[in-house]
Parts: C-alpha cells; sequence; structure tokens
C-alpha cells in the first residue's frame, strides 16, 4: 500500500487529499453495499422458497398491521371475533369417476355359488340384495419384447423346371418396414427413449441401465446414435413446418439459455453455445383453429444474426426479455417489453430491505405495487372474449397506469445513485418504449412468461445431462424439445404422440410425404394419443 505524507503538504493539498479520499471512500461504500444486495439476493435463491409472491403472500412481506400495532389497545370480545373462513380446499364432486372414466378397466366379479348362498338361518335360497365396488390403480410395467417379422419369398418351380427362369415374390409389402436397416429400434421404443430424455429429463447412462436390468444391452452411444437418425430422417422437416406456421401469427414469443457443447470446431469446450426457444401467443383471433407451437433452435453464439436470421421475413409482435437483439431488427418486428422482468428487479430491491424498512410506503415497495397492479389488470384482460374488448380495456384502465409507473420511474431515477432500487427504476426507464409497444395490440401480453415457460424443461433437463457431446446431439435436442414441447402445448401425450407418428412415417419417402396429417393440431390425431384431463 502507498505510504502518504500528510505532514509535507501544506493546506490546500491535504484539502484536496481528503475531499479526494472522501469521494473514494463514498465510491467503494456503494460498490461494497452493491456486493452485500447481490449476496443476500443469490442467498435468496439459493435457500430460500423459490417464486416471487404477490397480492396476499405480497403483503404479508410487508407486514404493515404488526408495523403499525397498538400494544396499549384492549384485546376484542369474543363476540367481535370473526374466525377466518376455512380455506381448506373443497374435492370437486365427481372427480374421481371423471379421472377414471378414461382409464382402460378390468372387472372382476365375486359371487357365492348357489350351494354358499344359502341362508343360514332358514335353509333358503338368498337373492343379490346389494353389490359393494372396490377399485385401486394398478400399473403394468414396462418390458421389452422382440416383434419378428418372418417375410417369405415365392418362386415358380414350373418355370425353373422349364428353364426360362423364375419369377420371385416377396410378401415384404404386408410387413411393417424398419425405421433403419439392420437396426433394433422400433417406432415405440424409439419415442420411449426420446421422452425418457427429454420429457423425463434421464440421461442416457440412467436410461442405458434400466435396460441393462431388463436384459437388454444398448449402450448409451448406441442410444444417442438413435435419436440423432430419428431426428434427421424423420422429425426434423416437422421442425421447418413449425417454423412456417411461427412466422404466419401475430406474435412470437422469444427466450434463450446456455447449452455447452463439447466439441464444436473451432470453439474450446468452455464456450457457451445457445439454444433458443420460440413460442406462439395465447390469443388467438380463432381460438378453434388456435395452433400452439413452441420451437428450439440451436446456434454456437447469441449474436444478432441468429435472430435476424429466423425472422426473416417476419412482420408482426415479438415478446423478449428485453435484450438488445431484439431492438435491432428489421422494420417489420415491433419488440415488446415483459413486465414480469420488470417485477423482477423491483423485488430484488425490496429483498435487500431491512425487515422494518419493508413498508408500502417505501420507494421499492411502490415499484412492485405497481407492477403487481399492472399484471391484474392483464389478468383482467384476459377475461375478455372480444379483441375490441381487450383493446378498449387497455387503452381506459392499462395505459393511464403503466404511463404513470413510467413517468414515476423516470422522476424517481435521478435521486438514486447506486444498489438494486437504482437498477430497477433503470431497467424500467430504458425499456419505456417496448413497455409501452404492449398498449398497441388488446391481444399482446404483459409478460413474456410463455417463453420462460416454454424453456424450462430445457433447463431442468440440463442439469441432469450437463453438455451435449456435438453439435450434431445439440441440434438433435432442439429437434426432440420442439416435437414433444408443441404436442404438450396441444394437449397431446408426447410418448404416444411419437410412437404413433414414427409408426406412420416409417417406410415412407420425407422428401414427397404429406406430413399435414401428422402435425400435432391435426384432426386426425389418435384419441389414445390426446390427454383426457
Amino acid at each position: 500500500m502507498k505510504k502518504v505524507d500528510l505532514k509535507s503538504m501544506d493546506r490546500n493539498e491535504l484539502e484536496e487529499f481528503a475531499y479526494n479520499t472522501s469521494i473514494e471512500n463514498d465510491e467503494l461504500k456503494l460498490r461494497v453495499r452493491g456486493y452485500e444486495e447481490q449476496e443476500q439476493i443469490d442467498a435468496r435463491k439459493k435457500f430460500s422458497r423459490k417464486g416471487e409472491p404477490s397480492d396476499a403472500d405480497q403483503m404479508s412481506f410487508f407486514n404493515e398491521a404488526e408495523a403499525n400495532e397498538d400494544q396499549g389497545q384492549p384485546e376484542p370480545t369474543l363476540e367481535k371475533v370473526h374466525p377466518p373462513k376455512s380455506t381448506k380446499h373443497k374435492k370437486q364432486k365427481g372427480s374421481k369417476d371423471k379421472m377414471l372414466s378414461s382409464l382402460p378397466k378390468e372387472t372382476t366379479e365375486y359371487r357365492l355359488s348357489p350351494e354358499e348362498s344359502v341362508c343360514p338361518k332358514c335353509g333358503e335360497p338368498m337373492h343379490t340384495m346389494k353389490k359393494e365396488i372396490r377399485r385401486e390403480l394398478t400399473l403394468i410395467p414396462s418390458r421389452v419384447e422382440v416383434r419378428e417379422s418372418v417375410i417369405y419369398s415365392y418362386a415358380c418351380r414350373n418355370c425353373e423346371s422349364s428353364g426360362t427362369g423364375s419369377p420371385i415374390l416377396r410378401a415384404d409389402k404386408k410387413a411393417p418396414a424398419l425405421l433403419f436397416r439392420n437396426c433394433l429400434v422400433s417406432p415405440s421404443l424409439g419415442a420411449h427413449i426420446i421422452c425418457r430424455k427429454y420429457d423425463n429429463r434421464d440421461p442416457l447412462e440412467k436410461i442405458s441401465s434400466d435396460f441393462h436390468m431388463q436384459g437388454v444391452k444398448l449402450t448409451k452411444q448406441t442410444l444417442s446414435n438413435w435419436i440423432c437418425r430419428l431426428s434427421e430422417q424423420y422429425l426434423s422437416p416437422f421442425v421447418d413446418i413449425f417454423h412456417g406456421e411461427l412466422k404466419q401469427q401475430y406474435m412470437i414469443h422469444a427466450d434463450e439459455t446456455e447449452v455447452q457443447v463439447i466439441s464444436e470446431p473451432g470453439r474450446t469446450a468452455q464456450q457457451k453455445s445457445r439454444m433458443w426457444v420460440f413460442c406462439s401467443g395465447a390469443c388467438q383471433d380463432d381460438k378453434e383453429a388456435h395452433r400452439p407451437v413452441v420451437q428450439y433452435l440451436y446456434s454456437e453464439t447469441r449474436k444478432r444474426e441468429v435472430a435476424e436470421n429466423y425472422l426473416q421475413d417476419y412482420e408482426g409482435f415479438i415478446q423478449s426479455d428485453g435484450y438488445i437483439v431484439y431492438h435491432t431488427l428489421h422494420d417489420g418486428i415491433i419488440d415488446v417489453g415483459c413486465m414480469a422482468h420488470v417485477r423482477r428487479k423491483y423485488y430484488d430491491a425490496v429483498s435487500v430491505l431491512p425487515k422494518s424498512g419493508r413498508r408500502p410506503s417505501a420507494k421499492p415497495c411502490i415499484g412492485l405495487k405497481y407492477t403487481n397492479d399492472l399484471m391484474d389488470l392483464d389478468r383482467q384482460r384476459k377475461e375478455l372474449t372480444t379483441i375490441a374488448e381487450m383493446t378498449d380495456f387497455k387503452k381506459k384502465k392499462i395505459a393511464p397506469k403503466l404511463r404513470k409507473f413510467i413517468k414515476w420511474a423516470s422522476d424517481e431515477l435521478p435521486k438514486e445513485k447506486d444498489g438494486k432500487y437504482r437498477d430497477a427504476l433503470l431497467y424500467t426507464v430504458n425499456q419505456k418504449e417496448y413497455l409501452e409497444n404492449y398498449l398497441l395490440d388488446g391481444r399482446l401480453e404483459a409478460t413474456n412468461n410463455i417463453a420462460e415457460r416454454a424453456v424450462r424443461p430445457f433447463v431442468m433437463g440440463r442439469k441432469n445431462w450437463m453438455f451435449c457431446k456435438a453439435p450434431r446431439g445439440a441440434s438433435a435436442s432442439s429437434v426432440m424439445y420442439s416435437i414433444i414441447e408443441t404436442a404438450k402445448a396441444n394437449r397431446l401425450k408426447p410418448e404416444s404422440y411419437l410412437a404413433w407418428l414414427l409408426e406412420e412415417l416409417r417406410g415412407k419417402d420425407m422428401s414427397t410425404f404429406d406430413l399435414t396429417p401428422l402435425l400435432p393440431w391435426s384432426e386426425n390425431i389418435p384419441e389414445e394419443c390426446k390427454q383426457t384431463l
């Protein structure tokens, strides 16, 4: 540390040194404060309950009643105390019967024989008085079987004996085609492996060991190769259709997250790649013709060119988390901000306040209240039935509140030097244009939660399998997540749908085969592929 000789300084030099030291000390205090606040937020995210409570939970967070209690106030009499209404969830009548009605049922009746149904008192035959029905759910464990197709060939002995040469007929057209030549994978097995990895989030090592316990030796390399081949030969054309369907919709929700790919050409294993997700909006002009789509896209980088190429020729709204790439796309795209991300900033600012300071009158709490009110108004908007009603509701109810909130943040920002509260104000002001774009169309959502929910299965799965070995596997993963999440968005059972899909596709020429009847929103989907609850 550099020593300063104060004795050699004159008065002016001492004053200047003290002034500079004071400024440096203030800057260090602000920096330490920022580190402490971030440490509190990281600890809350790691150890506290997940989520960001609002409404009733949020009000208990402030606890204004306890802060303002009067210890001298006498206790109320018993007659004045009103017991709270029971919050116990009441079971809906008939819910169990409704659930069981969609499941296969095996009924076994237990009767007494004529010899057994004799009255022990008088010896006369007894009649059936009533019956008692006991029901239980049974689970049939999965098992692996060998399906062997024996294909016969036929030749003509008469032609053989005459020396003219016998024609040969084969019964191969009656037998189901293999998905791949000399390969053991079937549609049902392929669908099971895909859903185990991408829907149940199991690593391939775990899937391989489970098969080994059933006496089937399938290495994780074999499973990985099957997934990649199924993606490339059969399923990737569906993703291209999803892309075209998304570009026809008025609104696209977008998000992206990290993925580590070990063997990317020209890149180190430590460099992070990206998995983008694009999905359709919830509100449509024609709810009957609504086609929910979720598409994943793998890329090596997070650069603007990725989004620009994907959204080429698209005109409409795109809602994001405020990532600057979406602000600079071509003129036909209007970027819409996310109120959930704004709210998260104020929630973090409130969470680092001391408990005694968490009152509704505190500035961070005022900002959080603004965001809660705006999101409550958006929930009311969703209950309306027509786009015209939604647009009018935004104009009369939401627009004044949103503009008042942004003006309040703009006025408060110059008063703050540092900290999480200033970060929240700065984010609000910087997102002003994109937050106000939400008012341009009655159908637009206040938050980008649709995309965040769509990317969550990938984020949760990443905790288990951790990385992709090569770009080929990452691309296959993007295809599989797209198929599975789009199927779920259309209320299909992913494994049943994939098994049916591969059964219909095997042996087909994918370059000429019409995939329209097989899309997740098609009316040709079998009932056994549809969710019942």
